[in-house]
């Protein structure tokens, strides 16, 4: 069945259609400008977490219920010597056991088991701006001194979070 060719001519000659396509109108324009703030937004987040974690990593000296608190404490530190030996790295902060603590607490709230827990000693290692470190190489440097030495790159994750961003 055809429609006739005079349907809209008169629906917006009796101005019943013209509110509504005003309407409509006005929403997809607000939607249009609300997802293009949300965008802006994302995107500026995204740029300045990048260029907060650009050049940082995580040292971890992973805890062994086999080695006493004091024996990790010492491989630790050890660590800790050797990142400030090496050139071309600005800032080396250890981790407080507190802090570990504080950050574990949404999933172990119970003061008793995170005590008993063995915790990894945390290392937080800002590379200056024009280093060319990377976390393989920085972990085969620290293997020397402690085996199971492990070191996270925060630019890796950071990846995945623009490429949402992008899309």
């Amino acid at each position: 069945m055809a429609l006739p060719s005079n349907l809209f001519t008169t629906a917006f000659q009796h101005q019943k259609l013209g509110f509504l396509m005003f309407l409509i109108l006005i929403i997809m324009v607000y939607l249009g400008s609300l997802a293009m703030a949300a965008q802006a937004l994302l995107a500026r987040t995204a740029i300045v977490w990048g260029h907060d974690l650009e050049g940082r990593f995580t040292v971890e000296v992973p805890a062994t219920f086999k080695e006493g608190a004091e024996e990790h404490k010492k491989k630790g530190e050890k660590v800790l010597a050797a990142l400030q030996k090496i050139e071309g790295i600005d800032e080396v902060v250890p981790i407080s056991r507190e802090e570990i603590a504080r950050l574990l607490n949404p999933w172990i709230s119970d003061e008793k088991l995170l005590s008993a827990l063995p915790l990894p000693f945390l290392i937080d290692v800002q590379l200056i701006s024009d280093a060319s470190h990377d976390a393989d190489k920085l972990k085969k440097i620290l293997s020397q001194e402690v085996e199971s030495v492990q070191v996270y790159a925060h630019a890796g994750w950071m990846g995945s979070l623009m490429g949402f961003v992008r899309g």
